[in-house]
């Protein structure tokens, strides 16, 4: 109960917020005397600890690894099916993610002084890391960022002056179910930043997955917040998921800025929305964090939000108007996925900003068009596609000629100085 400071049998909706009485469990076993004590709590620490993705990344990073083996070396004072417990505890804690360290501490745990005895615990041991070499179900990434903690996040340079005309955005990512429980899309919630990319006077660009785990994408004006949202598809299933975005200014005079929104490869929906002025410096420029936060102006200052009027039945949908060959149509009614509120009310109508809180693939920024084919083929490669611009010979060959930054949680080293590269070590 401490643990999840509530009633424990509810670890799943309020997570573990304090990790230490876990680990304090676990180091005490051996000094109980009752069997069936031992087993009681080893097979509740592997209830609680394991329940779902955000409760494994928790206990590994507070080093429970570690504390479960070294309980291990106590396999005289443990009862066999306590000692089971916890290998599979660590089993599943080690598919989440384990050090080299970590893996020769398990390697010396099973040496014996006799080197013709087997120890106890080979079998199970051997089971559980094959469980953890195992690949279960769709592809996870290896390396990815964890952007859990609500103030988590990558800040990047700003943008002194954009070099294209339009703005394309992919990511990888994976998000639980919201702890304390899915929200509405209504005031006090919270969104969960993609990007935003901002200039000083507030215009630019953001997308967020919102509390009921709905992509929302969004462009910010000196006078309007205008929002386009995929609907029918929520994102806290835990698995991982590639997003790509692409905005594309209107041909002058008359033409119709659009944005497309692809999930996993295919196009979800494509709809009119506005395209910001990119003549300033964008100067808040964050990924999968909470960077850029609004200033409600006072309510003298709010104008009305702009009217729409309903769809009248019989015309052809705007959707097989603006449609050109190769882009596809629109694939739901504007009126039922976009919506326009005065600038600076967005966080009293989406709630407040917050990091991305889950877990972040490789990244990139476009300042040109993403082509159809070339978010397929990246969907196609994977989230442990270490470079994607390798093959010359594919539809991705002209990308970095297109590319505004790339971010990548695997560690690489790039001597390209005509766009940015960030990159670090994943969990």
């Amino acid at each position: 109960n401490m643990a999840v400071e509530g009633d424990h049998t509810s670890v799943g909706i309020l997570g573990i917020s304090n990790v230490q009485p876990l680990l304090l469990l676990t180091q005490w076993l051996p000094e109980l005397e009752l069997p069936d004590l031992q087993i009681f709590i080893s097979d509740w620490l592997k209830r609680i600890c394991c329940i779902n993705r955000q409760s494994r990344t928790t206990c590994v990073n507070a080093r429970m690894v570690v504390c479960i083996l070294k309980t291990l070396e106590s396999h005289c004072s443990l009862h066999r099916s306590c000692a089971e417990n916890l290998i599979g505890l660590l089993g599943s804690l080690g598919s989440q993610s384990l050090s080299g360290p970590e893996l020769l501490q398990l390697m010396r745990l099973l040496r014996t002084e006799d080197p013709k005895a087997a120890h106890p615990y080979v079998v199970p041991m051997l089971r559980a890391i094959l469980g953890m070499a195992r690949k279960q179900g769709l592809e996870n990434a290896l390396q990815y960022f964890d952007l859990s903690p609500s103030m988590a996040g990558i800040s990047v340079p700003t943008v002194q002056r954009w070099p294209g005309y339009a703005f394309s955005f992919f990511a990888w990512l994976s998000l639980d179910q919201d702890q304390h429980g899915p929200g509405l899309l209504s005031k006090g919630g919270k969104r969960k930043q993609l990007y935003s990319y901002f200039t000083a006077s507030g215009t630019g660009f953001e997308a967020f997955i919102s509390s009921s785990g709905v992509l929302v994408v969004a462009v910010c004006t000196k006078k309007e917040y205008v929002t386009v949202m995929l609907p029918d598809h929520c994102f806290f299933d835990s698995l991982w998921h590639s997003i790509a975005v692409v905005h594309i200014p209107g041909k002058r005079p008359f033409g119709q800025s659009l944005v497309y929104i692809y999930v996993n490869g295919q196009q979800k929906l494509s709809a009119p929305l506005k395209f910001p002025t990119m003549t300033e410096p964008f100067i808040s420029c964050c990924i999968g964090s909470a960077g850029h936060r609004t200033t409600t102006p006072p309510p003298s200052q709010i104008s009305d939000p702009p009217f729409s009027l309903p769809s009248t039945p019989g015309r052809s949908s705007l959707g097989g108007i603006l449609s050109s060959p190769g882009w596809g149509g629109l694939l739901s009614k504007p009126e039922s996925v976009t919506k326009v509120i005065s600038a600076g009310t967005q966080d009293s109508e989406w709630g407040s900003p917050t990091s991305l809180e889950g877990q972040l693939g490789y990244v990139m920024v476009l300042h040109d068009i993403m082509q159809p084919t070339q978010v397929k083929a990246l969907y196609s490669a994977g989230p442990n596609c270490i470079s994607p611009f390798k093959n010359q010979e594919s539809e991705l060959a002209d990308l970095p000629s297109k590319l505004l930054l790339y971010y990548s949680p695997k560690l690489q080293v790039y001597r390209d100085t005509s766009w940015l590269v960030y990159s670090g070590v994943g969990s």
